[in-house]
């Protein structure tokens, strides 16, 4: 039985950094300019997706920790709501060791918070005052002929009116009973300056994922991002009341054999003009 990973999905379960200290350079999706058709009323999911975000980046300003950073720093259902899944899939063999790939964000958490296994080097992962970081950390895990290695490197920073985080994730699984191997490099990496009404800010994502699976070679590469300058409300009910965010997907490598129509960039942008009441114009 074969199992598709998707890219957005890759990007809801691992962490990742692009550029420093919660930079953009580099990116696919930062430098895509978009040319937008004329707004339409937004959907409820639409007019609400940046709402976690929202929320969780005040949360994160007053109080850091390992596993609330490792969940933060993802946005994938914000691009979700507003530019669809992705649909690119990967298929791979559903084994132990390549369901510990695709849990890879999760087996992070569980090493940096002690739930779960431990880092190869436990002293990598150290919390400081609103503060995380991880240096040259590896978690190495093996089933049988199966074998998946994690480094993680990077940092989350909360308070002080801002969030910032560069986080980077790489996943190799190799299995020495076969020729199947993966390797997906993921970043991301962002800033918000967080006050009791606003939050204004970037967060980047990209991801990459290469492999040979059953002889057939795959790679599939993209980049999202999100530009915030909103407005809002603590509640009730919490919400984004006034202004603007941008969300963009651009592909850097397509599955193999598609084409452009199949798999396009996209922008979104959002416009509030009150709690729950919004305009998106989606690009051409």
């Amino acid at each position: 039985m074969k199992k598709s990973l998707t890219v957005i999905a890759m990007f809801g379960i691992c962490i990742s950094a692009c550029g420093g200290k919660g930079g953009s350079a580099g990116s696919a999706a930062t430098s895509k300019t978009f040319t937008y058709n004329a707004p339409s009323a937004a959907s409820s999911s639409e007019a609400g997706s940046l709402n976690s975000v929202v929320s969780a980046g005040t949360a994160q300003n007053a109080s850091l920790n390992a596993s609330e950073a490792t969940s933060f720093v993802d946005f994938s259902s914000t691009t979700s709501a507003l530019l669809g899944p992705s649909g690119a899939t990967f298929s791979i063999t559903p084994t132990d060791g390549s369901a510990r790939l695709v849990h890879g964000r999760e087996l992070v958490r569980q090493a940096m918070d002690g739930s779960g296994n431990s880092f190869d080097n436990p002293a990598c992962s150290t919390t400081a005052t609103n503060k995380v970081t991880l240096t040259g950390c590896v978690l190495t895990i093996s089933q049988g002929t199966q074998k998946t290695v994690i480094h993680a490197d990077g940092f989350v920073q909360g308070g002080s009116g801002a969030v910032s985080w560069d986080l980077t994730v790489k996943i190799a699984f190799t299995d020495s009973g076969s020729t199947d191997n993966v390797a997906a490099t993921l970043h991301e990496s962002g800033n918000l300056t967080v006050t009791s009404t606003t939050v204004k800010g970037q967060m980047v994502g990209d991801v990459s994922v290469s492999g040979t699976v059953k002889g057939q070679v795959q790679s599939i590469a993209v980049s999202e991002s999100l530009t915030i300058d909103t407005t809002y409300q603590a509640g009730p009910p919490a919400c984004v009341t006034s202004g603007t965010v941008e969300a963009k997907r651009v592909w850097t490598t397509r599955p193999s054999g598609s084409t452009a129509a199949q798999y396009p960039d996209k922008g979104a942008k959002v416009t509030w003009t009150g709690c729950g009441v919004a305009s998106v114009a989606h690009s051409q």
